[in-house]
């Protein structure tokens, strides 16, 4: 008897393993396509430079950026959108109240106000006011992180969206994408793009992914930068999480790599972020054998669709947001002088 079970547990597993082998016919394969491409030019409102060893992302707040990086000691600045001066800085780098030893996720909730930043050294999450600490002294809060989180979002103040780090021995995560309400997932979702149950392309595609969610809290994105360029978007809700779109641009959905292509990745993500209406992107434009040069503006609607890709000038313009208008862009960009600055950009 035991031998009959052992035989049919195992069949029905190397037949769900065949089937994730399959991809989905809804996944799109191929370089992006965009209705417009063109040239465009930052403008600078402050002369000062940002003094960070990497700046993560940006977030429009009322009328205010907040930068998110690795500061020298601190990992919050805030700018004035119209003189592009520094307002306020924050978040000390360190191991007590209100200090971070290390954070590279962080989210912003418009409606509340909460900021939300995940320790990865400490596997903790702080969330506190962010006029707070604009006007005055933020109050922190810190709570243990679930296992294997690398970014917590607040989507409203009972629920909040982890996403997950991939499984190094298991080829797909138990739990992915997931809501919780207090300690009650309500929502799960843990598909990928490429269906993969022999190599673990995804624990290698995913260790440097970047990861979005709207202002309005109804919809992220996701997007990768090594091994393959992978971009997905999701309808989120507390009880929901659907994917609306999944494109492989470079890569296939063949889990098996050569090391060549893996050193010749294009149309990878450094920035994403996911405005109400579009999502913006930061794409690598350099040819095979020149060093990443991040800094074409990519923008698609919330079904896939490339709507435009603006070439810049410069080295790099990561990252990257959309204002709430959805008609100006904000980038940390690299200058000739190799120094980082504040940039500008109305799209109409």
């Amino acid at each position: 008897m035991r031998k009959l079970l052992f035989f049919i547990v195992s069949a029905i597993l190397l037949l769900a393993g065949c089937n994730r082998k399959e991809p989905a016919e809804s996944v799109y394969v191929g370089p992006p396509v965009f209705e417009e491409e063109r040239e465009g030019d930052f403008v600078f409102p402050s002369k000062r430079d940002i003094a960070a060893q990497r700046v993560f992302a940006l977030f429009p707040y009322k009328d205010y950026i907040v930068a998110f990086g690795a500061f020298y000691g601190h990992f919050i600045e805030v700018y004035d959108k119209q003189s592009g001066e520094l307002v306020s800085r924050g978040v000390i780098q360190g191991r007590g109240p209100g200090e971070l030893v290390w954070a590279e996720q962080a989210d912003l909730n418009p409606f509340t106000g909460v900021m939300t930043m995940y320790d990865d050294m400490t596997n903790t999450v702080m969330t506190f006011d962010i006029d707070d600490l604009i006007w005055s002294q933020a109050e922190y809060e810190k709570h243990p992180a679930r296992r294997w989180t690398i970014g917590e979002y607040q989507l409203d103040p009972s629920h909040r969206l982890v996403n997950s780090l991939v499984s190094l021995i298991g080829m797909e995560p138990d739990k992915r994408l997931v809501v919780w309400r207090d300690s009650v997932p309500t929502a799960i979702y843990h598909r990928f793009p490429i269906k993969d149950s022999v190599t673990n392309i995804n624990y290698q595609s995913y260790q440097q992914s970047r990861f979005s969610l709207s202002p309005d809290r109804t919809k992220a994105v996701s997007g990768t930068m090594i091994n393959r360029s992978v971009l997905e978007m999701f309808e989120v809700s507390p009880d929901t999480i659907r994917c609306r779109y999944a494109a492989v641009f470079h890569g296939g959905l063949n889990p098996e790599m050569v090391r060549n292509e893996q050193l010749n990745m294009r149309n990878c993500f450094a920035s994403l972020y996911a405005g109400d209406d579009k999502m913006l992107g930061v794409l690598d434009t350099s040819q095979p054998g020149e060093k990443r040069r991040y800094n074409a503006l990519a923008l698609f609607d919330w079904n896939g669709k490339g709507l435009m890709k603006i070439q810049t000038p410069y080295r790099d313009c990561a990252p990257a947001c959309l204002d709430y208008d959805g008609k100006t862009v904000y980038a940390v960009v690299r200058a000739e002088n190799d120094f980082w600055y504040l940039g500008k950009m109305e799209l109409e």
